[in-house]
This record gives structure tokens, C-alpha cells and sequence, in this order.
């Protein structure tokens, strides 16, 4: 009577296990991801895809944005430059904070300047997202 309490036991528990860990997979790890970005951003989609839970990448935005598809990470050529000049000017209220965010390639090397009209305006340059979310826990 033990081994077969036993056994019963063990199909029940493998049962469960079988049953909840695809879903765990699928509602969990592999759920649908939605991004907050702003215009100029760009981001990499491609972390945290199942070729098992995901079908299809759907990408929705309420403006005109620009997609890639690639079959491995782009490589760059340090030999090549590509020189991109960009002037923004933007006024904010006092206090203020405004995030630009920027994917760059590895090796890629960014030259930037800044001014203010008043003296306690600062700028504040944040690589990686752990350095931003320092960075706007600080500032919080």
C-alpha cells in the first residue's frame, strides 16, 4: 500500500510540475513586453523571445518609427566614421529632467557639448541602464 501512495504521490506532483512550469514560461518569462521610449530612442527587441511561447514580433507606436531586422549584432568598422551632428534646442521649467536614450554599437565613440543659458543647469551623461536607474533614484 506505501509504494503505491508513493507512486501516486510522484505522478501527482510530476503532473504539476509538467502543467504549471509552461505556464510559468509563457504568462512570466516570455510574456508580452511592452517598451516606454521616446523619439530618438533606439532599442534592441530581441531579449527574453521563446522560438517555442513567440510566433511573431508585433511593434506599435502612435508615430512613425523606423525597424531593422538582423541576423547577428551589426559589426563595426573603427575605420569607417560616420560623423552625426544634431542640435537640440529645448527648454524645460525649472527643475526639470528630460531623458534622451541611445543605443550604440560596441565601439562606437560619442563626442558631445552642451550650454546653458543659466549657470545651475547641468547635463548629465548615463551609460548602461543600471547607471540610469542610479541615476534617477538619486534625482528622484
Amino acid at each position: 500500500m506505501t509504494s503505491h501512495a508513493l507512486v501516486t504521490l510522484t505522478a501527482i506532483v510530476l503532473a504539476v510540475i509538467f502543467f504549471s512550469v509552461p505556464l510559468v514560461l509563457k504568462y512570466h518569462v516570455y510574456r508580452p513586453q511592452r517598451k516606454l521610449v521616446v523619439a530618438g530612442d533606439v532599442v534592441t527587441v530581441g531579449e527574453s523571445l521563446s522560438s517555442v511561447w513567440c510566433q511573431a514580433v508585433e511593434l506599435e507606436s502612435n508615430s512613425n518609427f523606423m525597424s531593422f531586422i538582423y541576423e547577428s549584432e551589426p559589426a563595426v568598422d573603427e575605420n569607417e566614421v560616420v560623423r552625426t551632428v544634431s542640435t537640440h534646442h529645448v527648454v524645460l521649467p525649472n527643475k526639470a529632467q528630460e531623458y534622451w536614450g541611445f543605443h550604440m554599437l560596441k565601439g562606437s565613440v560619442v563626442n558631445m557639448s552642451a550650454c546653458a543659458r543659466l549657470i545651475r543647469a547641468d547635463v548629465t551623461v548615463v551609460k548602461g541602464k543600471s547607471g540610469l536607474k542610479h541615476c534617477l533614484l538619486e534625482h528622484k
